[in-house]
């Protein structure tokens, strides 16, 4: 989706976000330098001549502000086949990538197979809840930047302290807080607990999947008093109107995604049949009061309908938003660079140059391959939309692809599951069609928020002369090219923050 390619497209060139995922899924381990600072900023916290008690740990960054001292398990659950795995890795990606959170995943199927006990035995939610427990207790980032920015712990005296102790009075309460009061100091963890066999995992205690064994989750978590965890329980349903067709397209793509040959008619068959047994013993999340003290979220027909219950804050609010505009409908996106600019041919950055005579031919070439390309899946004509920045550049490189108005009638459409914000959209084009009864082929929009990271002093400066002119300047911006500033600029964290609500 969007977010894979704006992750890819952003982190191309800067080092590894440490909270983020591998290209394999996988969670990334921290690396042995990370810290919740920016390494530019490094220097700004050791004591100097002027400032012999620096800061030591400076305000974070907005991408990285929203989940700071939170700890939460989000717990997907509902019937087989809505994907529930799919939504988890997501979020996992949408949680480190956009706000800076650790993130790991738990799979019941895998602990399951990895314990070889039986079904729904407590060896198996003793192993989830130890594993859980070591992840949301370990703090990597705030244990290595006492160590890398504030030297040796100071320790109060005994006796009694003078004015000038005032500061060794104050510190060990500081540096020393238990998890309660950690509310904004290290990095926050979510944890995401699915199953990617839902059938097989139905008797988990973790599997969410009654009354009971929500009660029984919540509690659990509950009893460590030292160790605060919210819990979440995001139910996916798709009703039922809606149902088979949603549920054949999350079949049809699981088995893609697995390499697997498509299923039959018969094979389809049989796994309804499946889900009609397993309803039968799964129970909903209750609204007749009995949950009322349970942080949930209801998912219907991926965001189209969300019912939330004691879901307040601000991680809380934007995993709301998020789940609102998330579907599992597979959509192409086409990115395309913007033609030569005449700053690309002098080396300078940022400003908003128009294109060169290259580009120029980059843009004529791209609006006679969008037709042919972008217009057409399997061979039938299909809508598409054209995003632009506010930039020159962009909008010139898009100038010759074509925007014609073609008559509603002839796109072979199908009935998609989108999020909320999509169904509205579909709605407005929809009304806007009956009116007129054709759609604007790849009409542009143009979004600020695309625009390319802004140099600040710089802006219109080649590299060279950027070094020329201050070379510390320079070295920072080698030193860690995601978190540094321009002066009176962006940086890459400021465009993952003016990115967010393009995403949703």
């Amino acid at each position: 989706g969007i977010l894979c390619l704006l992750y890819r497209l952003i982190m191309s060139d800067v080092p590894e976000h440490p909270a983020a995922l591998s290209k394999d899924g996988k969670e990334r381990k921290d690396s042995g330098d990370y810290s919740p600072y920016l390494k530019s900023q490094a220097h700004l916290l050791q004591p100097t001549e002027d400032n012999p008690l620096p800061t030591a740990v400076p305000p974070p960054t907005s991408a990285l502000a929203g989940t700071l001292g939170a700890r939460h398990v989000l717990c997907f659950i509902g019937l087989p086949e809505r994907g529930k795995p799919f939504l988890a890795h997501r979020m996992s990606e949408y949680l480190s990538f956009f706000h800076g959170a650790s993130v790991k995943r738990f799979d019941l199927t895998q602990y399951a197979a990895a314990t070889g006990a039986p079904a729904g035995s407590e060896e198996n939610a003793d192993a989830v809840l130890r594993d859980l427990k070591a992840f949301m207790s370990s703090s990597p980032a705030a244990g290595r930047n006492m160590d890398a920015c504030s030297g040796k712990m100071r320790t109060s005296s005994l006796s009694e302290p003078s004015l000038s102790d005032a500061v060794d009075e104050v510190e060990p309460v500081v540096v020393a807080q238990d998890s309660m009061r950690q509310q904004a100091v290290d990095s926050g963890r979510v944890a995401l607990i699915y199953a990617t066999d839902t059938f097989a995992s139905f008797g988990e205690l973790w599997s969410g999947t009654s009354k009971e064994r929500r009660r029984w989750a919540y509690d659990k978590l509950q009893e460590d008093q030292s160790l605060p965890i919210e819990l979440i329980f995001i139910e996916v349903i798709i009703r039922p109107d809606a149902g088979r067709n949603l549920v054949n397209a999350n079949i049809r793509s699981k088995a893609a995604a697995q390499g697997k040959p498509q299923p039959s008619v018969m094979e389809v068959k049989r796994i309804h049949q499946r889900i009609t047994e397993y309803a039968r013993s799964y129970t909903t999340l209750q609204d007749d009061g009995s949950e009322d003290d349970i942080a949930f979220v209801k998912l219907i027909d991926y965001g189209k309908r969300v019912i939330v219950n004691r879901m307040h804050g601000y991680l809380r609010m934007r995993l709301v938003q998020f789940l609102s505009t998330i579907h599992t409908t597979p959509h192409v996106i086409y990115l395309s660079r913007h033609g030569q600019s005449e700053y690309n041919v002098l080396a300078k950055i940022g400003g908003n140059p128009p294109l060169s005579p290259a580009g120029e031919e980059y843009a004529r070439r791209l609006g006679e391959w969008v037709p042919k390309h972008v217009w057409l899946k399997d061979g039938k004509l299909v809508k598409a939309r054209l995003w632009t920045s506010s930039l020159q550049r962009t909008i010139l490189t898009a100038m010759h692809i074509p925007h014609p108005l073609i008559p509603a009638a002839d796109f072979d459409e199908e009935e998609e599951a989108g999020s909320a914000a999509a169904a509205s959209a579909a709605a407005a084009w929809k009304k806007n069609e009956r009116k007129q009864n054709v759609w604007e082929q790849t009409a542009p929009r143009v979004h600020r928020s695309l625009d390319e990271i802004f140099a600040g002093e710089y802006e219109g400066y080649r590299y060279e002369e950027i070094k020329a002119k201050d070379a510390g300047e320079a070295s920072l911006r080698k030193l860690d090219k995601l978190g540094y500033r321009y002066p009176r600029g962006e940086s890459y964290f400021d465009i993952l923050a003016r990115l967010d609500p393009l995403v949703h």
